[in-house]
């Protein structure tokens, strides 16, 4: 669904769309018991998502969970796949 509501959409209007409205959902959905394993990783913290990483959660991730990297599709190879 994501990809069809983005459609013809800019990539750089979707980025400050994603970093505005975006961010304050998903440190809604950020469990307590969640966010204190998740610091306890002393090593690399990687996020798995089925959410665009490059527009949608890689900015959250690194900015507010102080995570390493985050893994899952890209929504600009996809459009252009579908365009």
């Amino acid at each position: 669904m994501i990809y069809v509501a983005v459609a013809g959409i800019p990539i750089s209007d979707i980025k400050l769309v994603a970093r505005d409205i975006l961010l304050r959902f998903y440190a809604v959905d950020v469990r307590a018991d969640s966010y204190r394993i998740f610091r306890a990783c002393w090593r690399r913290r990687v996020v798995v998502t089925e959410n665009p990483t490059d527009v949608m959660v890689e900015p959250y991730v690194k900015e507010y969970l102080d995570g390493d990297r985050v893994l899952g599709t890209e929504l600009e190879a996809l459009l252009s796949n579908i365009l």
